[in-house]
């Protein structure tokens, strides 16, 4: 972000610690420090991704010369702009595989349990066996709720074209709204692109 605050608090601990940091700047740098470093530091993600894609070709081979480096997405926002957000961070990482090589690329997110998943079956056992064994509380309580709420996640397996059968759990909440689903779908997916790539 290029809010002036969050760098001064950056720069600061930096300054403060052993460690290092690289970032870009929207001026030619002349010795820049304080106040005056702290207005000119960071970029908007959603709005600057082209340039961050630049800045990110010529600066990681530099920084990292030739060692595997880690991308994170982490950004979070409410609404539609999550979606946006996570587009954004979409196209950065994307745009470093391509740059820097896959082999040297790894990926990170914010992992969620409110998502669909596979799981094997030894895990679907377990999710039956779970709500079997579930308090007498807890299954009144999902009666209260008319099957609306609390719902079993150990679903039937769905047979797949060649015989066997796939497991899954659906974790999905309703009131996080499809904007977080589709932004958490978007990183499985980049995830799943990269791993064919050769991303670990």
């Amino acid at each position: 972000l290029d809010r002036p605050m969050i760098w001064k608090k950056i720069i600061e601990t930096v300054n403060d610690s052993c460690a290092t940091v690289t970032f870009p700047i929207k001026e030619p740098y002349k010795g820049q420090s304080g106040e005056e470093l702290y207005q000119i530091a960071g970029c908007n993600l959603m709005n600057d991704v082209p340039y961050i894609c630049t800045w990110l070709k010529d600066v990681v081979p530099k920084t990292c010369g030739g060692k595997a480096v880690t991308v994170g997405g982490y950004a979070y926002l409410d609404g539609e702009l999550h979606v946006r957000v996570n587009l954004a961070c979409d196209a950065i990482m994307n745009s470093v595989i391509e740059s820097y090589g896959a082999n040297k690329v790894r990926l990170a997110n914010l992992a969620t349990p409110t998502d669909v998943y596979l799981v094997g079956k030894d895990t679907h056992e377990a999710c039956v066996t779970n709500l079997k064994q579930a308090p007498l509380w807890q299954k009144a309580f999902q009666a209260l709720l008319l099957g609306k709420r609390l719902i079993p996640n150990a679903l039937k397996p769905i047979k797949a074209d060649d015989g066997s059968e796939v497991y899954h759990i659906n974790g999905l909440i309703p009131e996080q709204g499809p904007n977080y689903a589709l932004s958490k779908r978007l990183q499985q997916w980049r995830a799943v692109l990269a791993r064919a790539k050769g991303v670990t």
